[in-house]
């Protein structure tokens, strides 16, 4: 259900995934079209993080991309297809700003509602973003398994955008 929601949201940089100035001086659409997935070493598609690298996403950000969640396969075939990159760092996007909406309204919720008086020990805000950490871990296994499914068994991918 949170995916299905997600994914109907309108794609932005909020969370600064691509370059700011890029995205200014092209526009997102453009930006985002020059992402394509590069592993660091040729011929050697790795699940390791510090393998690979997303260009034209910025490096603070290349972690958030959660490639080591992707299948060799899926890996392979978004090296050979930038569109496949492109939409895989779209959905990306979207899972983050909304997760990072959601963490923004919970904490004006907590610091308004519940003052640092009422919540001494850290109660509230610890079991706040123990579920907010349990949300996007859910919603990324729940993304990652469709992505993987739709690349590598030919589905028609839905727009990501």
């Amino acid at each position: 259900m949170e995916l299905a929601t997600i994914r109907q949201l309108p794609l932005n940089n909020d969370v600064d995934f691509l370059d700011k100035k890029s995205v200014a001086e092209h526009g997102l659409d453009q930006t985002l079209k020059s992402v394509s997935y590069q592993p660091k070493q040729p011929c050697i598609v790795s699940r390791n993080q510090n393998d690979v690298e997303m260009q034209g996403v910025v490096p603070f950000n290349q972690t958030r991309l959660n490639l080591h969640l992707l299948e060799k396969e899926t890996l392979v075939k978004m090296s050979d297809d930038p569109v496949l990159a492109q939409k895989w760092v779209a959905e990306q996007m979207k899972i983050a700003a909304h997760i990072t909406t959601l963490t923004t309204s919970l904490q004006e919720v907590l610091f308004t509602d519940f003052p640092a008086e009422g919540d001494i020990d850290g109660h509230w805000t610890t079991e706040a973003n123990h579920h907010l950490q349990n949300i996007l871990k859910g919603v990324t296994q729940c993304a990652t398994q469709e992505f993987n499914r739709e690349v590598n068994n030919n589905g028609s991918l839905r727009n990501y955008a």
